[in-house]
């Protein structure tokens, strides 16, 4: 974890948990890195959220076109985001984040590709990007559930982060041999819907 990850990791870890009133199951399931962080999207809190519950360094990946603003150009860089233009296919992207897996770094994805908020999240949103991040690195995927009331995180509003069992290759064979990496994307994404719907029944 480099020293900037981790000054704002310290420096926002309370103020996020008093905010949103964070409770993190299962942080026992989370492995040693490198591995692939899951998780649905709904606010642009979830990294910070996700980050934060998390023991490992993530980088995550984010559309570049946030970085038109110089102070978020800047955030990305010193806390290792890998910038991908959602709009075209971005191999650089792509083999950024597989390079950072292969340094035995933390990459973490949204398969939803944007923010969702107010609806529960399903299998068939997850794009293809997760199951060729998976099939390139060889790499687990944990599958991660940001779960509120109101399917969006909101301040002074019960927030659980659930983190599920890390997914790896042996379980993709539940799809066949040779399976597409779409079909990978949702079989991930869809642990990450089951984890949401458990936890959202008992707030």
């Amino acid at each position: 974890m480099n020293k900037a990850y981790r000054f704002f990791k310290l420096l926002l870890k309370y103020p996020f948990k008093w905010l949103y009133r964070t409770t993190v199951i299962g942080a026992e399931n989370e492995p040693a890195a490198p591995y692939i962080a899951c998780a649905n999207h709904s606010s642009f809190a979830d990294p910070f959220l996700e980050g934060l519950a998390l023991r490992e360094q993530v980088s995550y990946i984010a559309k570049a076109s946030l970085q038109r603003f110089r102070i978020i150009h800047w955030f990305f860089k010193t806390v290792g985001v890998i910038p991908i233009h959602r709009d075209e296919s971005d191999v650089a992207a792509i083999r950024t984040s597989v390079n950072a897996l292969r340094e035995g770094r933390t990459v973490g994805i949204y398969p939803q590709g944007t923010r969702i908020p107010y609806r529960v999240p399903e299998p068939g949103e997850a794009m293809g990007g997760l199951g060729l991040l998976a099939t390139m690195s060889h790499c687990p995927v944990l599958p991660i559930a940001i779960v509120t009331k109101a399917h969006k995180p909101k301040l002074l509003r019960k927030t659980i982060i659930v983190i599920g069992k890390p997914l790896t290759e042996e379980d993709f064979r539940e799809l066949g041999e040779h399976p597409r990496k779409p079909e990978i994307a949702s079989f991930c994404f869809a642990e990450v819907a089951r984890l949401y719907k458990e936890a959202y029944a008992t707030l």
